[in-house]
């Protein structure tokens, strides 16, 4: 991750430049690679001139139009490109419209899932006014699916998208992507480079492929080791790395293993989280897990996913584990249900999935390789609508499904909502979780 920004950085202090730049990947990780490019291209004082931030929405076109443009004062030019997901991604309505309303609940992510949903109704000339279904004058739903090709099934979600496009002024992109083809085909003016960022984006994308040919596309995501079970696969070496180094610090094995743990994978947070102890340290060099213990509150929301992972395994003793730190970390007893009830209903749907699919129920466990020549496309196809899991993972939910079989999966959802009652007329907490684990894993 790190070794591509690394030797991006110093070709351009070499004086070679690359005249596009892609990254791609996670959100944080990405805008920070791509806030670094632009720093090295355009020297500090020119900057406020000859650096052109741009967001995605404005269109291909006009995006164009900043990079053909030379500057005004003679040196490097550098137009970015924020959220350009919606420049290089394919059209899946159904997709598009399931990964919107995922960012939609990420408090800092709310802007790119308004861009996505006010791109799906573009192409019909509308805008975040016909957006809102309980609005004065709204589309009806026949007119939803004849103009734009489906309907507002979550009215809420639109809704709360159609005001806040509205606070915000956003508008969808404009669809021109053969200006922005021409232009980087063609190649900028000496001196103009385009940095464009986006969480996820089509490399055969004809711009993509474009930008591959003559800049460089890097990708810049956390390494996670698929064979390793939840946080523990998660390797945070290389973020440490590049926050720390410049403080002349460095992280210590157990104090990154503890941070994991208390922090889990959201960049951002984990980033913030090494410069507090950086600053905590003071003229220490390492940072010892006493001082993650110390220092950083345990905010980790991926507990429910680990706890879905033992749940699977049927590891009883990691379960009961999790279930416990919760607790005592003063967490509510129906929260905790509700992580619990999620991983089951997971488990079940995936059981609905794979019970329709012919022989994957039966017979003998198929090896991870083997599932992915015979089973793995089938079960994507049944994903439609969602993105489907990586296939490690879906072999991992696979194994899950015939270790504990179809009816011990609904009796298990059946006794989710027994122990809910329970807990609503004051049921003991502790007493009546752990009697779930038991009964789930057993």
């Amino acid at each position: 991750m790190s070794d591509q920004l690394d030797d991006a950085l110093a070709e351009i202090r070499a004086g070679k430049p690359r005249p596009f730049y892609l990254i791609h990947g996670e959100e944080y990780l990405g805008r920070r690679a791509a806030e670094a490019l632009c720093e090295a291209l355009v020297p500090k004082d020119l900057r406020d001139l000859n650096l052109t931030q741009v967001d995605a929405s404005v269109g291909a076109r006009e995006v164009a139009k900043h990079l053909d443009t030379v500057p005004m004062f003679r040196g490097a030019k550098a137009v970015f490109v924020d959220g350009a997901d919606l420049l290089f991604a394919k059209r899946d309505i159904a997709k598009e419209l399931a990964r919107a309303k995922e960012l939609w609940g990420q408090p800092h992510k709310k802007k790119d899932a308004a861009r996505r949903v006010l791109a799906l109704v573009a192409p019909a000339g509308w805008t975040y006014r016909e957006l809102d279904p309980d609005a004065p004058g709204a589309p009806s739903k026949t007119k939803w699916k004849k103009e734009v090709g489906f309907e507002p099934d979550d009215r809420a979600f639109f809704s709360e998208v159609a005001a806040f496009a509205a606070e915000h002024e956003l508008k969808a992109p404009k669809d021109d992507q053969e200006a922005l083809l021409k232009s980087v085909t063609a190649g900028p003016p000496k001196g103009n480079h385009l940095v464009v960022l986006c969480e996820d984006a089509d490399l055969k994308h004809p711009v993509a492929r474009a930008i591959a040919e003559r800049g460089l596309i890097l990708k810049r995501a956390p390494e996670q080791d698929f064979k390793k079970r939840g946080i523990e696969g998660l390797d945070i070496s290389q973020l440490a790395l590049e926050v720390l180094t410049p403080l002349g610090k460095k992280l210590t094995p157990g104090a990154m293993q503890s941070l994991k743990g208390r922090v889990g994978g959201a960049m951002r947070q984990l980033a913030s989280e090494l410069e507090k102890l950086a600053l905590y340290v003071g003229d220490r060099a390492s940072i010892e897990e006493r001082d993650v213990e110390l220092l950083v509150a345990p905010v980790r929301e991926e507990e429910f996913f680990e706890l879905g992972h033992a749940l699977g395994e049927r590891d009883t003793a990691r379960a009961l584990e999790l279930v416990d730190d919760d607790l005592a970390r003063g967490k509510a007893g129906l929260m905790i249900l509700g992580g619990l009830t999620a991983a089951v209903r997971r488990l079940a749907h995936d059981a609905a999935r794979f019970s329709k699919l012919k022989g994957a129920l039966a017979g003998r466990d198929l090896s991870y390789r083997d599932f992915q020549a015979t089973l793995y496309s089938q079960y994507s196809e049944l994903c439609a609508g969602e993105r489907a899991p990586h296939p490690y993972a879906a072999w991992s939910n696979y194994r899950a499904v015939r270790r504990h079989g179809v009816r011990r999966l609904l009796g298990a959802l059946s006794l989710c909502a027994e122990v809910d009652q329970k807990l609503k007329r004051g049921g003991d907490p502790e007493l009546e979780l752990e009697r779930l684990v038991l009964a789930v894993c057993a």
